[in-house]
């Protein structure tokens, strides 16, 4: 996938970990969260089958590898991290690697076309799914 290749994983993962970064495994990433290994991302992506003008919405940002990845195939990808610190890192991540352009955006309904998240969808409310 193209994609992954362009996205530099180690600029996503923790410094003493950067090792391991293109290990297929997923790694700590802190706030006992991990990132998901390789293989998992490419999954995950590959089934959203995405557009260059389709609209993401992400939950659980982590530390922005995911959120990369998507934003190398969408037009416009809204992440969401709910660990404040978690999303700082990201943020500063992203804007690193050149994935992210910070825009306000109001609590309207926003006209994504994927959804992706590493939770279950059985946790996610219904008012964000309808």
């Amino acid at each position: 996938m193209n994609a992954m290749a362009k996205v530099p994983r180690h600029e996503f993962v923790l410094l003493e970990l950067r090792p391991y970064a293109y290990a297929d495994m997923p790694l700590p990433s802190g706030f006992d969260k991990t990132i998901s290994q390789p293989f998992i991302v490419a999954v995950m992506t590959d089934l959203l089958d995405l557009r260059p003008t389709d609209t993401v919405l992400e939950i659980g940002t982590g530390l922005g590898y995911q959120t990369a990845i998507l934003a190398e195939l969408a037009q416009h990808v809204y992440s969401m991290e709910i660990i404040e610190e978690l999303a700082a890192q990201a943020k500063q991540r992203l804007a690193l690697t050149g994935s992210y352009q910070h825009r306000h955006q109001d609590r309207q309904r926003l006209p994504w076309v994927a959804l992706n998240t590493r939770r279950s969808t059985r946790c996610l409310s219904r008012r964000l799914l309808n």
